[in-house]
């Protein structure tokens, strides 16, 4: 119940620093597409496969933003 809490409070913030100018990015729910174990423990830690989907999601918003800027 408390990282769902945290999680909720992250998205509110999202949305403030969006209403100011500044362009965040949400990756609270990269995970929820997967049924296959992503963390290493019951808090924070993702392992290897956390770490793959965390770093291509990254990805896709650098390629996302760079081909928006572009047009």
């Amino acid at each position: 119940p408390a990282i769902g809490e945290r999680y909720a409070h992250l998205r509110r913030m999202v949305g403030e620093l969006r209403a100011s100018g500044v362009p965040p990015f949400d990756l609270t729910m990269i995970y929820s597409d997967t049924s296959d174990t992503v963390y290493i423990d019951s808090c924070c830690h993702v392992n290897e496969l956390g770490n793959r989907l965390m770093a291509q999601s990254i990805a896709d918003i650098i390629v996302r933003e760079e081909l928006a800027a572009r047009d």
